[in-house]
């Protein structure tokens, strides 16, 4: 074989792993926002529950549990994109 066949081979090689990489770092990623969007509608929903029925929280409360959440996430967030 020549040389720059080998080398071909060996660059598709490379480019299928590159791949598979990326997949892999797109599915990481779909599933952490899966799961923090998921926390985020259930409290979310308990909160407006809590309002609603008058047990002891207030529209501010929710908002303050959406800021909190919010303040927290956006970090995290940063340092998975960072870790790519």
């Amino acid at each position: 074989m020549s040389l720059s066949v080998v080398s071909h081979q060996i660059l598709f090689l490379l480019q299928g792993e590159e791949w598979r990489s990326m997949v892999t770092m797109n599915i990481l990623n779909t599933m952490q926002n899966v799961i923090v969007s998921l926390g985020l509608l259930a409290g979310s929903l308990l909160c407006v529950y809590m309002v609603v029925t008058n047990q002891g929280l207030t529209v501010g409360d929710y908002v303050l549990f959406t800021a909190y959440i919010t303040q927290l996430y956006v970090p995290l967030n940063w340092f998975g994109t960072f870790y790519r």
